[in-house]
């Protein structure tokens, strides 16, 4: 079973994604903070993390940059922002997030973005 980390302080966002991810069949762990979370990539590592990345404590940016330098450094990143714009999509984009998606999203939507970002795991 592939496992998704979701960082996302928003409960209702957070609640969501994991009753989504769990429908789906992944194994989901939440954090409600980036710095959490980013201890928590580095303890057990995960498939796939969802990152938001307006947070409390330490920001989505923060935490990809940081992703990039652990043994998780090629596990794919999906950014989730309700203040989407283009800098920061391109920031990000550059920092190594796989995707760039904003709030609100369509689960529909993001499953897609979900499978190819394990498919091109896999692949890697």
């Amino acid at each position: 079973m592939q496992s998704i980390l979701v960082i996302e302080d928003d409960i209702t966002v957070r609640d969501v994604l994991n009753e989504y991810l769990i429908s789906e069949r992944y194994s989901v762990a939440l954090e409600e903070n980036g710095l959490d979370g980013l201890e928590r990539l580095r303890k057990e590592g995960f498939d796939l993390v969802f990152l938001d990345l307006s947070m409390p404590v330490m920001g989505g940016m923060d935490v990809l940059k940081a992703m990039k330098d652990t043994q998780n450094s090629d596990t794919p990143c999906i950014i989730i922002t309700a203040y989407g714009t283009v800098k920061n999509a391109v920031e990000a984009m550059r920092a190594g997030a796989f995707d760039y998606v904003t709030k609100p999203f369509r689960l529909d939507e993001l499953g897609i973005i979900i499978k190819k970002a394990l498919d091109r795991k896999s692949v890697v």
